[in-house]
């Protein structure tokens, strides 16, 4: 299951402040003032606000300056027996001519600001050069005279400095955070200079000599070296003048009223196909703390919002391809390569057809109304390698900046009648063999996939990283909200078929794509969890263990609390169960088929010796999938869904840091996140985080990687890590 409307933590504290450092708040009447305006949107106040901070930095360049320093000594410049030349030392500065002070004009906070310009500056340089003269050769040589002269030379350039500031714009507990990240640029455009020797007879030989010295100070390079030190001083300007390298826009509390005005407004202003997010960030800050989550999936399910992405997006190495150029094998950057055929390994032997996906592209089929296999088909039904925008996403509780990014291929594994499903494989490199099959099932509420595949998509690295090889299957849906009609409103059974159908394409042909033969380790989030356990049930054999997130197990106990009341009226997860089977919750009986079939703990529970080893993660206070469901399925891995390991555990356990339970002695284990909601593996923005706060954000992390590990080690030797029964971590 997926949730429509996700709780918002709060994150006190998120970013530490520098001491000293520079937080504006904004006052009600200003915010008000600003949307009461013609355009109504907060971001003229940002602007204004921006403008008068950045008009107070001290950027000015002072006549006199130096720019470069450079000294060097015992330099030979001619060495024979007849003539020897060497140069002592010399030392030389190259200072600003003109005084400056630059000034940025802010367009839009969201924007880069710009600043180019021009300066003069003189070159003076001093130096001392020992001659001597010689008879005979290099063996024997008789020195009969010496001579020691003074020179310098003198002359002028231009420099050309081009300014990019580019803004990094994080949503805070506190309100809008605002780094400026300055890059700067010098180039000399002209330079000339003469050299004065007091030894005539030797002049022009001096001059070839020194021009050469003083030729390297005045190569791009060296014009680098000096980009690097404005920027160090446009940095240190905005420490002096901010208290830190950032500023914080606290936003002022907003009444509810305000506030469903505000996300109604922005709701229309999405329909406009010239909606650009930068220039409401205001908005959407306030978006985030209205907890509006159907809002917030029309954001994020919008072809221009996605490309918005790339301020998500985490620096990540890549393994690199080959090419030959005559009989070397070179590597080659897939970040920067274009589309062709290239090796995979260093020998230049195993030849890959590569393609770049840039995010334009991949944000236009995500959000497309075609199937996603549709361009599959029209390919033949493979694609070449890839990598994927999505790998990069930095959205989850786990950072995935240190991992490499993993590359993609997909192709077609089933068709039903005019629906083609695809099948998306990732792994590290392209070289690798015997690699740990993972089949990973996304979840959705069983009618949509684009959300809660992206999250998935982010997240694949992590296992990429420890050698598996991952293979993600598009499955039906029982929804006509995404996707194509001909993939679409299907039953929850053949959800099941797809599934059972994808995990025998890997196994089949998972050997071409470098996965090891053998039993297949399965990962599902929401009702994902549910369909990977439908798949071990049903062939236990062909699994070799099952890592399980927040999975809806029981569609009867589910029901059974419902009528109770102890779920409420309408319950989230209610409608999504209901479009499941078909029919409403009402008109089902407890002993119906469809129930018995998807009531998972009282199968498990009557062999649980016979099902491969579980580790289940679960939020407390997931109000989607409550925690039962979890709690019901450790206890059937010992026997009982009534009683067991974890019996007695409240429902929602009182906010803390977590609790594991060992569910079997066959490794086993159900860990839960104390206070965390649905979807706790992923964070968005620093403030749509169900995990909840930094301590809970921790334990999830901790819990997610541990559950990473015991993929990798059960799979190789059967060994699993300890875990403390009933005891808090």
């Amino acid at each position: 299951m997926s949730r429509k409307f996700l709780p918002i933590v709060l994150l006190s504290l998120f970013f530490p402040f520098a001491a000293g450092a520079q937080t504006l708040p904004l006052s009600r009447a200003e915010v008000e003032q600003a949307l009461n305006e013609a355009d109504g949107r907060l971001q003229q106040l940002l602007d204004r606000e921006l403008e008068g901070l950045f008009e107070r930095l001290d950027l000015s360049v002072d006549d006199g300056q130096p720019v470069f320093h450079f000294t060097e000594q015992d330099i030979v410049l001619q060495d024979g027996c007849d003539s020897r030349s060497v140069l002592e030392q010399v030392e030389g500065t190259i200072t600003l001519r003109d005084s400056s002070r630059a000034a940025l004009r802010v367009v839009s906070f969201a924007e880069p600001l710009s600043l180019r310009f021009s300066l003069n500056a003189d070159l003076l340089s001093t130096g001392r050069i020992a001659q001597e003269w010689g008879i005979g050769n290099e063996r024997h040589c008789a020195r009969y005279a010496d001579y020691d002269f003074d020179f310098d030379a003198t002359g002028n350039l231009l420099v050309t400095f081009e300014v990019t500031v580019t803004p990094r714009i994080e949503y805070l507990e506190e309100g809008i955070k605002y780094t400026p990240i300055p890059s700067v640029h010098a180039r000399i455009e002209h330079s000339s200079y003469r050299v004065d020797v007091d030894d005539k007879a030797f002049a022009s030989l001096i001059r070839k000599k020194i021009d050469r010295l003083i030729q390297p100070y005045l190569e791009p390079a060296a014009a680098e070296q000096f980009s690097l030190r404005l920027e160090q001083r446009f940095r240190q300007a905005i420490l002096d003048a901010w208290g830190a390298e950032y500023v914080i826009f606290r936003m002022p509390e907003l009444d509810r009223q305000r506030l469903e005005e505000m996300v109604a407004d922005l709701e229309q202003r999405l329909e406009d196909e010239a909606f650009d997010p930068d220039d409401y960030l205001g908005e959407i800050y306030y978006l985030l703390l209205s907890g509006n989550g159907d809002l917030w999936d029309t954001l994020l399910n919008d072809t221009v919002l996605c490309q918005q992405a790339d301020k998500l997006m985490a620096g990540m190495p890549v393994e690199p391809l080959y090419r030959r150029e005559g009989d070397a094998c070179v590597a080659v950057d897939p970040q920067k390569a274009s589309a062709g055929s290239y090796y995979a390994d260093l020998s230049c032997r195993q030849v890959v057809d590569y393609s770049p996906v840039d995010l334009k592209s991949y944000c236009a089929a995500l959000n497309g109304s075609e199937d996603p296999s549709a361009d599959l088909l029209l390919a033949g039904g493979v694609s070449p390698w890839s990598l994927s925008p999505a790998t990069r996403l930095d959205i989850g509780v786990e950072p995935v900046g240190g991992n490499h990014q993993p590359f993609t291929a997909r192709t077609i594994y089933k068709r039903a009648g005019e629906c083609a499903l695809e099948m998306r494989i990732y792994r590290r490199n392209l070289v690798g063999t015997n690699l740990e099959p993972l089949l990973m099932l996304h979840g959705g509420s069983w009618e949509r996939r684009r959300n809660s595949l992206l999250g998935m998509e982010s997240q694949i690295s992590h296992y990429t990283e420890q050698g598996f090889v991952v293979f993600v299957p598009i499955y039906r849906l029982v929804g006509d909200t995404e996707g194509g009609p001909a993939c679409n409103g299907v039953e929850g059974e053949q959800i099941v078929e797809d599934v059972t159908d994808a995990l025998a394409w890997v196994r089949l042909h998972g050997a071409e794509y470098g996965a090891k033969p053998g039993p297949v380790a399965l990962f599902g989030q929401s009702a994902g969890g549910h369909l990977a356990l439908r798949l071990a049930v049903r062939q236990p054999d062909a699994i070799s263990r099952l890592l399980l997130l927040y999975p809806a197990t029981d569609f009867g106990d589910f029901l059974t609390r419902w009528r109770s009341g102890e779920l409420g009226e309408e319950p989230e997860g209610l409608a999504a169960l209901e479009r499941f089977i078909g029919r409403p919750a009402a008109e089902i009986r407890p002993d119906d088929p469809v129930i018995e079939r998807n009531s998972l703990p009282a199968v498990v529970a009557a062999q649980p010796e016979r099902y491969p080893p579980m580790f289940i993660v679960h939020g407390s206070g997931d109000s989607l999938v409550p925690v039962s469901q979890s709690v019901r399925l450790c206890n059937a891995l010992a026997g009982d869904p009534e009683q067991g390991p974890v019996e007695g555990v409240p429902l929602r356990i009182a906010e803390g840091r977590g609790r594991s339970y060992a569910c079997d002695r066959r490794g086993s284990q159900l860990h839960v996140v104390t206070g965390a909601g649905h979807m706790l593996d992923s964070c968005l923005f620093s403030l749509l985080c169900p995990a909840g706060g930094l301590e809970s954000q921790a334990v999830a992390r901790g819990f997610l990687q541990a559950g990473r590990h015991w993929l990798k080690e059960t799979g190789a030797s059967g060994v699993t890590p300890p875990v403390a029964e009933g005891r808090w971590r």
